[in-house]
């Protein structure tokens, strides 16, 4: 009873979130949203820095998110007391918090949100990432004339109505 009670003590968990860059542009938003009972073995499982023993004896080295190259920012949200830092009381927080927040990298309670990135489509952006195939000004280049364009087929369209109503 005494280790139990040791273990459970020592846990320090709650509810955290990463805020990360937009892929492809310089503006921040919140990128995944989580759960567990030790925030910092969480934090070094989502920077691919720990080693699991599998219970048939090898070792498992944890990966490094597609995401986490974004500069990534943890934040601990909800901070719970030991006697309260159960599962049963960590998940509902978390949902609540992605309601409120709207990850942009969580997958599996994210479906209903529209903003949400795939796993497969991660990969593919950290690849592209990774392979310089996108480049930030490059990027806000052509965002930038797009929304030019934009204001320049609105304008030219009132110009237009007035005009063909004269």
């Amino acid at each position: 009873m005494g280790d139990w009670l040791r273990k459970v003590w020592r846990r320090a968990g709650g509810v955290y979130a990463w805020r990360t860059r937009k892929h492809a542009s310089r503006r921040r938003e919140w990128g995944y949203v989580g759960e567990s009972n030790s925030f910092r073995r969480r934090q070094r499982d989502h920077e691919g820095r720990t080693a699991y023993l599998r219970e048939d004896g090898t070792v498992q080295q944890s990966t490094e998110k597609p995401w986490m190259d974004l500069d990534a920012v943890c934040h601990r949200l909800i901070r719970l007391p030991w006697w309260l830092n159960w599962t049963w009381v960590r998940r509902p927080l978390e949902t609540l918090v992605m309601w409120v927040l709207w990850p942009r990298y969580n997958d599996r309670k994210n479906h209903w949100n529209p903003r949400r990135v795939t796993l497969s489509r991660q990969r593919a952006q950290r690849a592209a990432r990774d392979a310089g195939a996108i480049t930030y000004r490059a990027n806000v280049f052509i965002r930038q004339a797009i929304q030019a364009a934009g204001v320049l087929v609105l304008l030219a369209s009132l110009v237009m109505t007035v005009w063909s109503n004269r």
